[in-house]
C-alpha cells in the first residue's frame, strides 16, 4: 500500500496525484453506481474486484462514537488551486454514499463508489464533519485532504479515505493502493 502525498492545508504540502482524456464528459457521466456494502456493514468488507478503467474510492468511519458527513468532492480537471477549486458545491458527491444517500457514515461503517478513469481526475474531502451519533450534536471536523495524479495513475487503484476520532482530535487520511 502506498500512502499518497497529501496536502495538509495547515502546512500547504501539496499531494501530487491526478487522473481525463479530452473526450470526458461531466462528473455525473463518470460516476459508476454504488455497489452494495456488506450485509453487516463491517469495516472489513471486501471491495469489488478492481477494474482497469475505474478508481474505487472507499470511505471508512473508524470512530466508534461519532458519525461523519464525508464531505466528498470529485471533478474531471487538473486544478492549480485545489483547495479553492475542488471544494465547491458543483463538485460535491454524496448522493450515493452513507445512510440513505446522505453522505453520512455511522460509527464503524464503510461505503464505496467507483469512478471512471480519466487523466485529470481530482478527488478529496473537506475533512468530514463529525457529530455525536446519539444526539446529532457537532463534535468536530477533520482536515481537508485530496489526491490529484496526472495521466491515468489512479486507474486500477483503490483510494481509501479514513475518518477517525480520538478524544477531541479528528483525523482524516487518504491512502492509495495500486493494483
Amino acid at each position: 500500500m502506498m500512502i499518497a502525498w497529501v496536502k495538509n492545508t495547515a502546512l500547504f504540502a501539496m499531494m501530487g496525484l491526478a487522473v481525463c482524456a479530452s473526450g470526458c464528459g461531466s462528473l455525473s457521466e463518470i460516476l459508476v453506481p454504488l455497489l452494495p456494502a456488506a450485509d453487516d456493514g463491517s469495516v472489513g468488507m471486501t471491495p469489488p474486484e478492481v477494474q482497469p478503467d475505474v478508481v474505487t474510492v472507499i470511505f471508512r468511519n473508524l470512530s466508534t462514537t461519532d458519525a461523519v458527513d464525508v464531505q466528498y468532492f470529485a471533478v474531471e480537471a487538473s486544478l492549480a488551486d485545489v483547495q479553492n477549486e475542488l471544494f465547491v458545491e458543483e463538485n460535491a458527491v454524496s448522493r450515493t454514499l452513507g445512510v440513505a444517500g446522505t453522505g453520512i457514515l455511522e460509527p464503524g461503517s464503510v461505503d464505496f463508489l467507483e469512478l471512471s478513469c480519466s487523466d485529470t481526475l481530482t478527488l478529496g474531502t473537506l475533512g468530514g464533519n463529525f457529530f455525536n451519533n446519539d444526539t446529532g450534536d457537532p463534535t468536530g471536523s477533520g482536515t481537508p485532504r485530496w489526491v490529484q495524479e496526472l495521466g491515468l495513475g489512479l486507474c486500477r487503484s483503490v483510494v481509501t479515505i479514513a475518518y477517525d476520532t480520538e478524544g477531541n482530535v479528528f483525523s482524516t487520511n487518504i491512502t492509495i493502493e495500486r493494483r
